[in-house]
């Protein structure tokens, strides 16, 4: 079907007067009338050129008025249709109304109001066309939009893909330098993220803590191994070297713009009180990945032998978090982490008795 043309009106009449009438009446508005004197011939006109607007007798001398009009409504639902008619009643104003008439008219016709209903309809069927248009605009960037997204997609992937082989390489670069980082990261990681789910976290923040977990202690590679394998105690120069990991980290990883974990590494040894390091923060102006990833850190450490000390027990580190609970650690955090080793010991999986 061809589109509408740009203000046609085709008024479909027998009477030859009313034809004469109507078509003066049209044409000093500025529109372009057709006339067609019987069904046939309108539905010939409407199949070559639809019109905007019909003005339609319902008593043709080949067609039923009342079927005319359903079916150039189903064949072009824009055209719009005004009923003109010398043989009116309520039956036939109601049918005409529901098969898709817009107005109705008595002859002798009101010309006036005939006019203001022509102008009426031609108004709203303009607006109406151009929300049509404005839909089907929108509806091809949207399957321009989807066919972006899946190239994006393809491409995020791609990304992801090279992206997760990074961290496994950086994760075994450090793995050769220090045995104990090994599975330390992995248990870390671990509970990181059982923290993190536990509290409620949205995914991608749940990810973004567990990938910042494997990776933590990635800055222990520019510490001497002397001072990292050290089978005694530290003293406190070596110390100040083993603070700047977090540092280091950070500086190892900035060069690699997809990370957005930057700050829950550096931040992961603030303490809650203003006293841990780098940087001194406190209490929510450290990162919440880092503090959880101070709790998590801190259990696995004290629960692990290390050259220059036996592990604690997990009920002695349990008693420990609870003590440096709001001096050191963020007690929402570890009323989580808590929260956890519980549902450990419900599915067995810990194998220790609890006291929490």
């Amino acid at each position: 079907m061809n589109k509408l043309s740009a203000k046609r009106i085709l008024i479909v009449e027998d009477d030859s007067d009313t034809v004469r009438t109507l078509t003066a009446i049209m044409e000093n508005s500025g529109l372009s009338v057709d006339v067609a004197f019987s069904g046939k011939e309108a539905k010939n006109l409407i199949k070559r050129s639809p019109p905007n607007l019909i003005l339609l007798d319902l008593n043709l001398p080949d067609v039923d008025g009342l079927s005319l009009i359903e079916e150039v409504k189903k064949e072009i639902s824009e055209t719009v249709i005004i009923v003109i008619t010398g043989h009116a009643s309520l039956d036939n104003a109601i049918k005409a109304l529901r098969s898709g008439a817009s107005d109705f008219f008595i002859k002798p016709i009101d010309i006036k109001s005939l006019k203001k209903a022509v102008d009426r309809c031609l108004e709203e069927q303009e607006k109406a066309l151009e929300n049509k248009r404005l839909y089907q605009e929108v509806a091809e960037q949207n399957i321009e939009l989807d066919k972006m997204m899946k190239k994006i997609k393809g491409l995020n992937e791609e990304l992801s893909g090279a992206y997760i082989e990074t961290i496994k390489s950086l994760a075994e670069a450090l793995e050769a330098k220090d045995s104990y980082t090994k599975s330390h990261s992995d248990i870390v990681a671990d509970y990181a993220k059982k923290i993190a789910e536990k509290m409620g976290l949205p995914f991608y923040e749940i990810k973004k803590i567990t990938q910042s977990a494997l990776l933590h202690d990635l800055g222990k590679m520019a510490i001497p191994d002397s001072i990292l394998n050290k089978p005694g105690a530290l003293n406190e120069k070596e110390w100040e070297e083993i603070r700047k990991h977090p540092e280091k980290s950070e500086e190892i990883l900035k060069s690699l713009t997809f990370i957005t974990f930057l700050p829950i590494i550096r931040h992961h040894h603030e303490r809650f009180d203003g006293t841990g390091y780098p940087d001194k923060l406190s209490a929510d102006m450290i990162p919440l990945g880092a503090r959880i990833l101070a709790v998590a850190d801190s259990f696995e450490a004290m629960t692990r032998d290390r050259s220059y000390r036996k592990a604690l027990s997990k009920e002695r580190a349990i008693e420990e978090l609870k003590r440096c609970s709001g001096s050191q650690f963020d007690p929402k955090v570890v009323m989580a982490f808590l929260e956890v080793l519980r549902d450990e010991v419900e599915n067995n999986r810990s194998g220790y008795t609890s006291r929490v």
